[in-house]
């Protein structure tokens, strides 16, 4: 069984490593925009942009690591780039820091192997080196490791998300078993013992210290160096090479500390990032975080394009997000009056018809729903929405369908670019989490949570 899943991966970096490396051009550059607020001209000794990547490969996911190393070293560092990476590897492997350079790593730092990937510490200081040893105009931060999206997961160990996907020879693809939510494998391992040790993981797990960096612990590491290392500014860019972080729930951690966030609503292949592809453009020109991220997302597209119609990737517009969760939070008060005023229980079978998995387009199972196709959902079926009190109904769902349009209409432009496999053609780019039997304790702990309608529109839902 290793033997094949090996081969497996090694047949899928083949198929990524022989993407065009100009392939991008044609489209990136037809959707490229201008954000003059982004640009402002800087000291000619700063390179535009650093490109961070905090590769924490001390897991199952490690053998990807190298290959996306060399992936960035055919690009290399330039007069406008810094290339820079930090990678944590397991065992008893020595960490390193260092520049990529041309087809070779420059600077070399070799660091102690009790460095733990899996805190915010060491995110911390990743960064800190990159800017003060690199500084640019922008600064670019990538988080390589497995993600779980909003929830923290109790789980033994990494699990390869790869391990869901298998190949089909009617088409030459790879397909995502969707009879088995993300979350509810890595469950269904730990019961079987595979493992030995108990752990948990979010973003950034550590399988040698059992650690992983939280929901809240990343938001510490982020404000940490916003304050101290880049004077109060934000990132230009961040994102996740890691499954299931486009949500808004991440979103909100992140909006403080970037302009524009880029990360999957889908599982993740090992390979991850097409990176040669990514940094393509960087090698010619500069590019603002909007226009980067734009092309990021196309770039992830070319690449997997050809290799499943299982995947999705999105650019965000952080700078926007205030508008977003509004709206969401308006919704949610909405449909909690409805649920409240629900002749028969009609409302909660509606709400449930429109989130169930047939209907709606989700992650992990079901226990992570893409946002807008639930607004379109709800909104061909609020005629059918049935209340005690019909005057006041009427008005809750006239405003629902007014607020509901709205919302759409903020998703369709604060995500900014979208691409999707043929089999999550409804995928809007940003999930939310929505539970079908229980919120997870976790999620009690979010920012999101704490300060948005959501988390007591779903409790109402689940406890009717």
């Amino acid at each position: 069984m290793k033997q094949k899943n090996r081969l497996f991966n090694i047949l899928i970096c083949l198929a990524l490593c022989i993407t065009p490396l100009y392939g991008w051009a044609t489209e990136a550059d037809a959707q490229i925009e201008t954000h003059s607020e982004l640009t402002q001209a800087a000291p000619k000794a700063l390179k535009a942009l650093t490109f961070i990547v905090f590769i924490a490969a001390a897991n199952d996911l490690n053998y990807f690591a190298g290959l996306n190393i060399d992936q960035m070293k055919r690009i290399g560092s330039n007069n406008n780039l810094n290339i820079v990476i930090q990678h944590v590897k397991p065992g008893n492997r020595k960490a390193e820091r260092c520049l990529i350079g041309k087809n070779k790593k420059l600077n070399i730092e070799t660091l102690s192997s009790k460095i733990n990937s899996g805190s915010p510490e060491a995110l911390i200081d990743c960064c800190r080196w990159a800017i003060e040893k690199y500084p640019a105009q922008n600064y670019a931060l990538i988080l390589w490791n497995h993600g779980t999206g909003i929830i923290d997961p109790f789980i033994r160990k990494g699990v390869n998300p790869s391990e869901l996907f298998s190949f089909n020879p009617t088409n030459n693809l790879l397909e995502l078993d969707r009879t088995v939510g993300f979350l509810d494998f890595i469950n269904a391992l730990e019961r079987k013992d595979i493992y030995e040790e108990n752990g948990k993981r979010g973003i950034c797990v550590d399988e040698r210290f059992r650690t992983y960096i939280t929901n809240q612990q990343l938001e510490y590491a982020l404000k940490t160096v916003q304050e101290k290392y880049l004077g109060g500014k934000k990132f230009g860019l961040i994102a996740f090479d890691a499954c299931l972080m486009a949500m808004l729930e991440v979103a909100n951690i992140v909006k403080d500390y970037a302009h524009v966030l880029t990360a999957s609503q889908e599982l993740e292949l090992g390979a991850g990032w097409p990176y040669t592809s990514v940094l393509a453009p960087l090698a010619k020109q500069n590019l603002t975080p909007h226009q980067f991220g734009r092309h990021i997302v196309n770039a992830y597209k070319n690449a997997y394009d050809k290799i499943t119609h299982d995947y999705t990737h999105s650019a965000i517009n952080l700078d926007m997000l205030d508008q977003l969760e509004g709206n969401v939070n308006h919704v949610a008060h909405l449909l909690l009056e409805s649920l409240k005023n629900q002749k028969n229980g009609t409302i909660k079978k509606i709400i449930k018809m429109c989130r169930q998995k047939r209907l709606c387009t989700s992650f992990d199972g079901t226990n992570y729903i893409d946002l807008h196709h639930f607004y379109r959902n709800l909104l061909r079926n609020l005629d059918y929405f049935k209340y005690k009190n019909i005057e006041k109904g009427n008005e809750t769902r006239e405003e629902l369908r007014r607020s509901l349009e709205e919302g759409k209409e903020i998703i369709e432009t604060v995500v900014f670019a979208n691409k999707v496999g043929k089999n999550l053609k409804n995928a809007r780019g940003i999930s939310i989490y929505f539970p079908s039997y229980r919120i997870d304790r976790s999620y009690h702990k979010t920012k999101f949570a704490k300060s948005n309608n959501w988390i007591n529109f779903v409790a109402q839902y689940l406890l009717l």
